[in-house]
């Protein structure tokens, strides 16, 4: 028995150094995508051609006012790479979740809520899991973002049009699945509240009792 105890223990030890290192991985690279965004505005002009990039990806994303979300992570004082992660966390969590952030504003504003907290000291790992949002897909989003911004492409060029209408289609079809889910998520609450009602109107039509609790007996 005890040995059995010590298999299950160590298993379990295992599992959760595995899962806790894969986060580790994830935020750590995360941060490294951070530093390479961050790197680009020392060259000459590149603030303000990584500002202009995020606020397109950032658009593409579902902001309503891009430039202004952009400005309130970096009012946090977040930088450019920091101010990525917190929106692919958004768009993320927007994508996931509809039903409780109906736009991407309000899953942005969520996640510099939780950031914030601390004087940002909560680490993104923390961020996402408060949010149950794993990493993995929050960092493939940041990559994308990263080749899109950290792009040498001249941005008024056809090229670089190109690739932003891409971002624009991926943001589309984002959009779509997110309908999707809505449609799902309207559907079952919908089921739900007809078997509810029928319920409840089954339980109302019993025939009430008689006065005294119940038939009247025959009188001999």
């Amino acid at each position: 028995m005890k040995r059995v105890c010590f298999i299950v223990a160590t298993l379990t030890l295992a599992l959760l150094w595995s899962f806790t290192a894969k986060a580790v991985d994830e935020e750590t690279q995360l941060k490294t995508e951070s530093s390479q965004i961050n790197q680009l505005t020392t060259e000459p002009g590149g603030n303000t051609e990584v500002n202009v990039r995020i606020t397109a990806v950032f658009e593409s994303w579902g902001a309503r006012e891009p430039s202004q979300s952009v400005t309130a992570a970096r009012n946090l004082k977040m930088g450019y790479g920091e101010t990525m992660i917190a929106g692919s966390l958004a768009a993320e969590l927007y994508e996931k979740d509809p039903a409780t952030y109906p736009t991407f504003d309000a899953a942005y504003q969520k996640v510099l809520d939780l950031r914030s907290k601390g004087n940002r000291t909560t680490g993104w790992g923390v961020v996402a899991r408060d949010l149950g949002v794993k990493l993995g897909p929050v960092v493939r989003e940041m990559k994308s973002a990263r080749t899109f911004v950290g792009s040498q492409t001249d941005r008024f060029s056809s090229s670089y049009a190109k690739k932003e209408q891409q971002i624009r289609e991926q943001f589309r079809e984002r959009t779509q699945t997110r309908e999707q889910l809505k449609k799902k998520s309207c559907d079952k609450e919908q089921k739900k509240n007809q078997i509810r009602n029928r319920i409840e109107n089954g339980a109302g039509t019993g025939s009430p009792s008689g006065p005294g609790g119940g038939g009247h007996g025959r009188g001999r």
